[in-house]
């Protein structure tokens, strides 16, 4: 499996945690504001490990738009670990509503500069071959068993 190709099925579920808060959110309490933060930030951390050690540290960094890209994006991560930080210890729901709304919406705007930028960098810089095996090793460290 493509790493890349792994990490889009990961955002594609993603997504749809985000349209399910995105649905239901209004209705919440902060108990369940704050659950669905700690949900979010287990699923995003488990990701955003991944991604950062399988394809960020393996991508050049000599190349001048390729570290303007990957500093972008590793800050997105440390904000959106911030976020979910700020929301666990929100005091109240419409904090914790307006700082959920901000992570879903900065998780979707970070995972479409991913996808419009760059993985499409990471195919060209890394190549199929490398993009396989990093897939390899995203499936082993997800514990997922694929065929041969």
């Amino acid at each position: 499996m493509n790493l890349i190709d792994a990490l889009l099925g990961e955002h594609a579920t993603l997504k749809t945690v985000f349209a399910h808060i995105e649905k239901f959110q209004a209705g919440w309490g902060l108990g369940q504001l704050q659950e669905t933060a700690a949900l979010l930030e287990d699923l995003l951390s488990a990701h955003g490990v991944l991604e950062d050690e399988l394809l960020f540290d393996l991508l050049p960094a000599n190349k001048e738009a390729m570290n303007h890209v990957l500093e972008a994006m590793r800050g997105e991560h440390h904000r959106l670990r911030g976020l979910v930080s700020e929301l666990l210890s929100a005091e109240d729901e419409r904090q914790a509503q307006r700082l959920l709304t901000q992570l879903v919406d900065l998780a979707r705007e970070h995972f479409a500069v991913e996808e419009r930028v760059l993985f499409h960098l990471a195919s060209d810089h890394m190549g199929s071959e490398r993009l396989q095996e990093a897939g390899r090793e995203w499936a082993r460290r997800r514990e997922l068993h694929l065929p041969a």
